[in-house]
C-alpha cells in the first residue's frame, strides 16, 4: 500500500480502532476485578495506598546521569565520505520515526493552522507541540527535577548587582539551518521586533513591560537591560525549559518581514529557519514531518557527541484521549497527551512497552500545579476565615486521592508542586505541620470553627445560622470531575448542604473571574523553582471587585492582605536562595499568613500520566533517570529527542 493510502486508511480506520479499544478496556476491567471482588465481597474493599510528594520526584541523594552520551571515536575520513547524504523528505522507516501527538489541550481531528509557522502569531502552537522537539532550540534549558541549568546556545548569564541587567555569553559555532551563524544580533532583533509589534503579537506586551533594551557587545555577547530589578526574568523567559515559548528568530530572515503577517513557511526554499537538528519537510492538517539534517551545529562542533537516533519527528493529530490511547496501544504513536490512571493501566495490559514517569502506583509526573478549591471571599459567609478553615478541616484529601485518583496524586495543604521547589517544602515542613500537615482533616475542629463563626447544626445535621441553612454549590471543571462527587459527599457528611456542578472549563473560569460562583475546584500553577512564583499570585494588586474580571483563577479568591503583599514586594527583587536568611524568613512569614488566612483550599498535587512508548525507543526521562521534566508541551522535552535510542524493533 502506498504511503498516502496508508495514512488515509489510518484516518478512516480510527473509528474501528477506538471501538476495539473501548471494548478491550471494558474486558480488561471486567477481567481484573470480577472474580476477586466477588470472592472478597463480605469484607470491606481496601482503599489504594495514597501517594506522598516525596515519591513524585526522587532526587534526594540521587546523582542525575550525564545528559550527553559519551563521545565516540571519530570515524576515518574515508568512512565519512562513504556515508550517503540523507534525502530530506524521503522514506523513513517507522523504527526511525518518533511520532508525537499534541498535548491534551489541543486534541482534535486535524492539526490547526497548517498555513503558517510564525511562532509569535496568536493561535499558532506548532512550536509548542512539535517544533521545539527538534527544530527550535533555546539559549538555556533547566532540569526542573533538580533545578540544574543546562547551557545550550548560551554558555552563561550573569546578573549585575542591582538585578536589572543581564550579561549573556553565546556558544561559538552555532548556526541556523541555512548555514548563517547565530549571533547576539539575532537575540536583539527578536526582542526589538516583537516589542515593536505590541500588543498585536504573542509575548510582545511582556517584552515591552519587562525589557528596556538589548545591547550587543559583539557576536557572542549581549546585555539585556530590564525595566526594573527582576532576578527571575531571564531564566523564566530564555531558559526555564517550561512553557516559555519565546523563540529566537534569525535576523537575516525576519528583518525583511512584518512579524504580524509573515507566514514563515516556504518549505521548498528552506523556511522556517531555526537552529535545531531537524528541518520541516512537510506540513498539513494531517501531519508535520521534521527530518534530521546532516549539518547540525551540535554534532559539527562536538557539543553533542553523536548523531541522534531519531531520523524523523512526525506530528499527528488525535481527536481525543481515546484515540490517543488506541494509537499508543498499536505503536502508532510514541508520545503525546496524558491518560487517566485507569486508562493507562488498561492500556499497559494491551501493550507492555507503554511506560510513564514512574512504575506505579504513582505513574504521573508533576507539572507545577495543584487541585484547589477557590473560594470567593466577597460572597458571605466565605469572607469569614473560620468558615474557610472549617471547609479545610472537612475535606479529606487522602480520601479524594484514593477514591478519585486511585491513590496516585499526593494530598497537599500548601500551594506548591514537587519539582525543585520541594527542598523549600521540606524546610518549611514544621510550619505546615503546625497547621495540620498535608491533610488537616478533622471534623471536630471543623465544628469548632463553624460554631465560632456563629453556626449551629439543625435537626438534619446541617449547618445553619439565623434559621438559614448554609447551602454551597461549587463548580468543577469537567476534566477535574473525580474531585466532584467525593468532595460533595465529604462536605455533606460534615454538615454542609453541598452540591457540585460539572461545568465546561471556559464557562467555569469566566464565572470565577467575574465572581459569579462562590466556589470552584480548579488548578493553581506557579512555583517550580521557589515559593515566590506561587505566592506572588495572592498579592492584593491583583484584586478585582465583584463583577470585574480578576487577572486569573487564583485571584478569583479576591483575598487581600497588606503585610503579605509587602512581603511579596520585597521578595520580587530578591534572588531565591535557601542560604539567604532574609529570603527564608520573609517566605516563612508569608506562608504563615497564608495558612492563617487560608485564602484557598488546596486538595492534591496535579500529576499527569505522561505516556512514553518503549516499543521503538528507550532512554526516556523517568523518576529513576530524571535528566529532564517529561512534559511534551514544555520546550525542555527536546532533550529526550536527542537522548532516546532505538530498541532495534
Amino acid at each position: 500500500m502506498a504511503k498516502q493510502d496508508t495514512f488515509s486508511f489510518l484516518k478512516y480506520a480510527r473509528f474501528a480502532l477506538v471501538f476495539g479499544l473501548l471494548l478491550g478496556l471494558m474486558l480488561v476491567v471486567t477481567a481484573c476485578g470480577g472474580d476477586e471482588e466477588e470472592a472478597a465481597a463480605p469484607a470491606a474493599k481496601e482503599q489504594p495506598k495514597v501517594a506522598s510528594q516525596d515519591q513524585v520526584v526522587k532526587t534526594e541523594k540521587k546523582e542525575v546521569k550525564p545528559l550527553k552520551p559519551e563521545a565516540k571515536e571519530e570515524p576515518a575520513a574515508a568512512e565519512k565520505e562513504d556515508k550517503p547524504a540523507r534525502v530530506m523528505g524521503g522514506d523513513v522507516p517507522r523504527n526511525k520515526t518518533l511520532i508525537v501527538m499534541p498535548w491534551s489541550d489541543t486534541l482534535g481531528p486535524q492539526l490547526p493552522m497548517p498555513d503558517t509557522y510564525n511562532p509569535y502569531q496568536n493561535g499558532v502552537n506548532h512550536q509548542r507541540h512539535a517544533g521545539e522537539k527538534g527544530m527550535i532550540e533555546f539559549l538555556f534549558y533547566t532540569n526542573l527535577n533538580v533545578g540544574e541549568i543546562i547551557p545550550w546556545i548560551g554558555k552563561k548569564w550573569t546578573y549585575n548587582s542591582t538585578l536589572d541587567s543581564v550579561d549573556v555569553e553565546l556558544r561559538e559555532g552555532v548556526k541556523w539551518s541555512d548555514g548563517v551563524a547565530f549571533t547576539s544580533h539575532d537575540v536583539k532583533h527578536t526582542v526589538d521586533q516583537v516589542t515593536a509589534a505590541a500588543p498585536d503579537v504573542r509575548y510582545s506586551q511582556n517584552f515591552k513591560d519587562k525589557i528596556a533594551s538589548v545591547e550587543v557587545k559583539d557576536d557572542l555577547n549581549f546585555t539585556i537591560n530590564l525595566t526594573k530589578p527582576d532576578p527571575r526574568y531571564f531564566q523564566n523567559v530564555f531558559g526555564l525549559g517550561h512553557e516559555n515559548h519565546q523563540d529566537i528568530l534569525p535576523k537575516h530572515v525576519w528583518e525583511k518581514e512584518d512579524i504580524k503577517t509573515f507566514k514563515n513557511l516556504d518549505i521548498p526554499n528552506g523556511h522556517p529557519v531555526f537552529t535545531g537538528p531537524y528541518k520541516l519537510v512537510q506540513m498539513s492538517a494531517e501531519s508535520h514531518k521534521y527530518d534530521l539534517r546532516d549539518d547540525w551545529w551540535g554534532t559539527e562542533t562536538g557539543f553533542w557527541p553523536e548523531e541522534p537516533h531519531v531520523e524523523r519527528v512526525m506530528y499527528i493529530p488525535a481527536s481525543d484521549d481515546e484515540v490517543a490511547a488506541a494509537l499508543y496501544i498499536n505503536n502508532e504513536a510514541d508520545a503525546g497527551p496524558p491518560l487517566l490512571v485507569g486508562t493507562f493501566k488498561a492500556a499497559m495490559k494491551r501493550n507492555t512497552a507503554l511506560q510513564s514517569w514512574g512504575e506505579g502506583p504513582v505513574f504521573g509526573a508533576p507539572d507545577g500545579c495543584t487541585f484547589n478549591m477557590e473560594i470567593n471571599h466577597e460572597v458571605e459567609p466565605f469572607g469569614n476565615v473560620d468558615v474557610r478553615w472549617a471547609l479545610n478541616h472537612t475535606i479529606n484529601r487522602t480520601q479524594v486521592s484514593a477514591l478519585g485518583y486511585e491513590g496516585a496524586v499526593p494530598p497537599v495543604s500548601g500551594p506548591f508542586s514537587s519539582y525543585a521547589v520541594n527542598k523549600y517544602i521540606q524546610h518549611f515542613q514544621p510550619l505546615i505541620d503546625k497547621y495540620g500537615g498535608t491533610d488537616p482533616h478533622d471534623l471536630a475542629k471543623a465544628a469548632e470553627r463553624m460554631e465560632k463563626a456563629g453556626f449551629a447544626k439543625n435537626a438534619d445535621g446541617m449547618w445553619e445560622k439565623d434559621g438559614e441553612v448554609l447551602s454551597i454549590k461549587f463548580e468543577v471543571a469537567g476534566w477535574l470531575r473525580p474531585n466532584g462527587p467525593v468532595v460533595e459527599k465529604q462536605l455533606r457528611d460534615g454538615g454542609f448542604d453541598a452540591t457540585y456542578i460539572q461545568s465546561e472549563q471556559a464557562v467555569m473560569v469566566d464565572n470565577m473571574l467575574t465572581g459569579n460562583t462562590p466556589i470552584g475546584i480548579f488548578i493553581m500553577c506557579g512555583s517550580i523553582n521557589e515559593p515566590y512564583d506561587t505566592l506572588k499570585q495572592y498579592h492584593k494588586k491583583h484584586y478585582a471587585p465583584l463583577g470585574e474580571k480578576a487577572p486569573n483563577a487564583v485571584n478569583a479568591t479576591r483575598w487581600q492582605n497588606d503585610r503579605f503583599s509587602e512581603i511579596m514586594d520585597k521578595l520580587e527583587g530578591m534572588a531565591h536562595s535557601m542560604d539567604d536568611a532574609e529570603y527564608m524568613s520573609l517566605t516563612e512569614e508569608a506562608l504563615d499568613i497564608w495558612y492563617t488566612e487560608m485564602p484557598a483550599i488546596l486538595i492534591a498535587e496535579e500529576l499527569h500520566v505522561v505516556v512514553q512508548n518503549g516499543h521503538y525507543w528507550s532512554g526516556w526521562a523517568s523518576r529513576d533517570d530524571p535528566y529532564v521534566a517529561p512534559y511534551p508541551c514544555w520546550n525542555g522535552w527536546y532533550l529526550q529527542t536527542l537522548k532516546i535510542r532505538s530498541t532495534g524493533n
